[in-house]
Order: C-alpha cells, then sequence, then structure tokens
C-alpha cells in the first residue's frame, strides 16, 4: 500500500482496473449503479458520505463548494469520491474485499482476472493488522 492506513490508494487502484485496464468486468449496468448511493450503500455495503462511488464527470467533483471527488477521469466519464471517513476504512475495505471477490467468481476465465488477485491481496493486506 502506498499510503499507510489509506483506502483511498486501494481504491483509486481497483477503479483503474476495473474503468481503464479491464473494463469488460463491468456492465453498463453495472458502472451505472456505482453511480447511486444507495446501491453503494446498500447492496455494496459501503459507507462514504451517502454518494455514489462513482460520479459522472459533466457533475464535476464539486458538491456545495466542496471537493467531494477525485478530478481524474476514469473511462473517460467517471470521477471517484475521495469521500473515505477514517472511521469506516476498515468497514468499506472489506465491503470492496468482498466486492472484487464476487467479480473474480463471476468471471473466472476473464483476463483481469489476474489484476482482480492482486486487488484481493492488497484489500486483505490492508484489512491483516501488522504483528
Amino acid at each position: 500500500m502506498s499510503e499507510p492506513n489509506l483506502i483511498q490508494p486501494l481504491v483509486r487502484n481497483l477503479m483503474q482496473t476495473l474503468l481503464n485496464d479491464f473494463p469488460s468486468l463491468l456492465t453498463e449496468s453495472d458502472r451505472s449503479n456505482l453511480t447511486d448511493k444507495d446501491y453503494c450503500r446498500d447492496e455494496l455495503g459501503l459507507k462514504i458520505a451517502s454518494r455514489g462511488l462513482l460520479r459522472h464527470q459533466g457533475e464535476g467533483a464539486m458538491i456545495n463548494g466542496h471537493r467531494r471527488y477525485y478530478s481524474k477521469v476514469y473511462a473517460g466519464r467517471y470521477l471517484v469520491t475521495k469521500e473515505w471517513w477514517k472511521q469506516y476504512h476498515s468497514h468499506n475495505a472489506a465491503a470492496l474485499l468482498h466486492w472484487v471477490e464476487e467479480l473474480i467468481n463471476l468471471n473466472p476465465s476473464h483476463p483481469g482476472v489476474a489484476a482482480l488477485e492482486k486487488h484481493r491481496a492488497a484489500f486483505q493486506n490492508y484489512l491483516t493488522p501488522p504483528e
């Protein structure tokens, strides 16, 4: 992990894989769901300040005068939230780990599975306290 105790680099790396490197791992419906705060909360189990994990670039990174999304554009049209409150980092890492495992199980022969395996390991390492 590039920044100790932070989940943000793991999320950005995962989004790079899913949206830019191996976009066929997600359907258009999956990507749309990731912009929906209710889906992100209820289906993925994320606690990210009542926001979607993704936001359409055209909506901008700012909400009520505050930058709530990173400015890097993924898949030519999405921004990724930067609302990862420290008290929920472990909870969110576990939720994302579960999601990555689901994606691996749904796409066992996809060429992007090797990259997903690396993300799985990164989230597992994040959740395993140092001895």
